[in-house]
């Protein structure tokens, strides 16, 4: 369920593979309702778009899994993280991802060279979201593979007036995109800002 609901949000949108999540959670909490990831998976079934983007549902069932299980670090920690800096929950969000690294000092990755990871680039989004755009961009920098989050760096970069120099960034990091349209989005942000 898990799986499918990372599907779902990033690239496929899609009513079979939303009722299978579902399927999945309901029988992994009918089987046993004390196993954390399926509690993960409730929280990331309520905080999509077809889920209403229920944040204190997802809030509670992220919670909940972490009760289970503490060390609970990709589904869990930095999930909840990933939540709560999107409600502007900056303090706490920072707290869990950095305990989330702290477990993983991976984060997440066998390869740096071609792995984002998922709490550093979180934590320095938490900086931006907070204006602390010089440390945000520390951050970016001690991320050897940006992939497709070079839109974020090429955001700081022009909120610290570099802007030739993200749109630089984003022309290079052309074909890693997620899907999403960021990289088009931030790039159009930073054309504008030059006029």
């Amino acid at each position: 369920a898990n799986a499918i609901l990372g599907h779902v949000f990033t690239t496929e949108v899609s009513p079979s593979l939303w009722e299978q999540a579902e399927g999945d959670i309901g029988r992994a909490m009918a089987l046993d309702s004390t196993v954390a990831s399926a509690w993960t998976a409730r929280g990331r079934m309520a905080y999509t778009a077809e889920g209403g983007w229920q944040f204190a549902p997802a809030l509670n069932n992220y919670r909940r899994a972490l009760a289970l299980q503490p060390s609970l670090v990709v589904e869990g920690r930095n999930q909840l993280g990933g939540l709560l800096f999107h409600y502007g929950s900056l303090t706490e969000a920072r707290e869990q991802l950095e305990v989330s690294l702290s477990l993983d000092p991976r984060d997440g990755c066998g390869d740096r060279s071609r792995c984002v990871g998922f709490s550093t680039p979180r934590i320095a989004r938490v900086l931006w979201y907070g204006q602390q755009f010089e440390a945000a961009l520390a951050m970016y920098d001690r991320i050897p593979f940006l992939g497709p989050w070079a839109w974020e760096k090429a955001v700081i970069l022009n909120a610290l007036g570099r802007t030739e120099e993200g749109i630089a960034l984003l022309e290079s990091s052309e074909g890693q995109a997620a899907g999403l349209g960021d990289r088009e989005a931030a790039l159009g942000l930073l054309h504008a800002t030059l006029g």
